[in-house]
């Protein structure tokens, strides 16, 4: 063999093994995760489902109690190659953020980029639908939010150890980011907070989600009546694991379906009862709060908290949008003593959320010890109620029918809906304070993050200038 030739097959060996180095070299340099830390992302192998559900326990907060029951609900479920189910989970203590894909034999831990997560952060949200998009990929997804302090329009997921709260502008900028600017929705939303079901959250996100299921009113703890008044999560999640075509429409009806909605008068000495000081709280507030609600007036009794779920088809909420925009316009052009009465009136007696927080934040403690109607919060009224209301009391026939028009369309964005016999819930609430001092006051104390104007629905509409006027 010629020397010659065999010096050129010396040197192409020599180039092959380099350029199979470099390449192992930039494998597995690209692996390397873009956080504070340099783990390596482990790979998934994922096939494409049909449902990937997606379940953000942002669970550091009072609701700590609910983490290890909540996950072991979704983890027991499990998953198959049509069908995930992956939890992002973090409690009150430190170093606990921690990530599942439900199997069907165990829950496996999967990657996530640091031990502590600040679950009340947009970027941690985002991290976690980004990766968990990317490595379940399905045709349908659903995303269940499950925290405390829900705020409606003032914001989601409470971190008590960053003492953060994420604001709903944020939140929808995080979605419109992950569904590539609606490109690609999510099918299902779920809150489950207190008072998230307002319209200003739904316009907020129905760019990017297809449907929305929440609740206009406070929702229960295990403790306050018993798991039959919370989401039924694992009767629900494993019809749609056993049904695996069910739609996106269907699997909403079927969370609010399995729902059952209840009466639950708050107690004296509530915020003991919650931390379980003692259970002489819970003895003497059942034989002294009866007592109480029969031998005051009534705007001294405990506030009762009547339960509700609404399922929302999300590509509806432009036109109710476009009615309350509408009816605010013409309140404003009218100016006349007739008008303000119906609008004072009709405000007056309108069914209102949020009466298990105080009207002042910085009275929480004291208020949650000895609850009354006179001090419970009331910024929040449904917006049919609120509508046919003022149908009833003004003369103005323009105005009726605009009423009508807003009612009309409520009856169509809402698909499901579970109340109490007689309450006047209809499906989404909307901001009414009651006078101009408790406009823009964050329900939590201090100076608000952000005011109601930066909300795209007072963009989009009239009716924080309304608010404005009339207050």
């Amino acid at each position: 063999m010629p020397k010659r030739f065999t010096q050129i097959m010396f040197i192409c060996f020599v180039v092959a093994i380099l350029f199979s180095s470099s390449l192992v070299f930039f494998t597995e340099h690209k692996q390397l995760t873009d956080g504070s830390n340099d783990k390596t992302i482990p790979t998934v192998e994922s096939t494409y489902a049909k449902w990937t559900l997606m379940v953000y326990l942002a669970l550091d907060n009072h609701r700590c109690t609910e983490l290890d029951r909540d996950v072991n609900i979704f983890t027991d479920i499990g998953s198959n190659d049509e069908f995930n189910v992956v939890v992002l989970a973090d409690g009150k203590q430190m170093d606990d953020t921690i990530r599942y894909h439900a199997t069907e034999d165990n829950s496996d831990s999967v990657f996530w980029y640091q031990p502590e997560s600040n679950t009340g952060s947009p970027d941690v949200f985002k991290k976690f639908l980004d990766l968990t998009i990317s490595e379940y990929p399905a045709e349908h997804y659903g995303l269940f939010i499950v925290s405390d302090w829900g705020s409606g329009w003032q914001g989601v997921c409470h971190d008590a150890t960053s003492n953060s709260l994420m604001s709903i502008p944020a939140f929808g900028d995080v979605l419109k980011e992950v569904t590539n600017n609606g490109a690609n929705k999510l099918d299902l939303i779920g809150f489950d907070m207190c008072i998230t079901d307002m319209i200003e959250v739904a316009y907020e996100i129905a760019p990017y989600v297809k449907y929305m299921v929440a609740k206009e009113e406070h929702g229960l703890d295990v403790s306050d009546k018993g798991p039959e008044h919370v989401w039924q999560y694992r009767t629900f999640i494993q019809n749609l694991k056993e049904d695996i075509n069910m739609t996106p429409e269907e699997f909403a009806n079927s969370i609010v379906y399995y729902y059952k909605p209840c009466n639950f008068t708050l107690p004296l000495f509530y915020l003991q009862i919650l931390k379980g000081k003692n259970l002489m709280f819970s003895k003497l507030s059942a034989y002294i709060t009866p007592l109480w609600n029969t031998f005051t007036p009534s705007i001294l009794h405990t506030p009762t908290i009547h339960t509700t779920l609404f399922a929302i088809n999300l590509s509806k909420i432009y036109n109710i949008t476009d009615a309350v925009d509408r009816l605010a316009k013409e309140l404003l052009s009218i100016n006349d003593m007739k008008t303000r009465f119906a609008i004072h009136k009709a405000r007056k007696g309108v069914r209102t959320y949020g009466n298990a927080y105080p009207k002042n934040p910085y009275l929480v403690s004291t208020y949650l010890t000895w609850p009354t109607k006179l001090r419970a919060f009331d910024s929040y009224i449904d917006l049919y109620d609120f509508a046919d209301r003022l149908w009833g009391i003004t003369q103005n026939q323009d105005i009726k029918n605009l009423c009508e028009t807003v009612k009309t369309e409520i009856n169509k964005v809402v698909i499901a809906k579970k109340t109490v016999q007689g309450d006047k819930s209809y499906g989404l609430s909307i901001y009414f304070p009651k006078n101009k001092r408790l406009y823009n006051k964050y329900i939590w104390g201090g100076e608000i993050p952000y005011p109601y104007e930066e909300l795209q629905f007072s963009k989009d509409t009239h009716w924080d200038e309304f608010l404005q006027k009339f207050l």
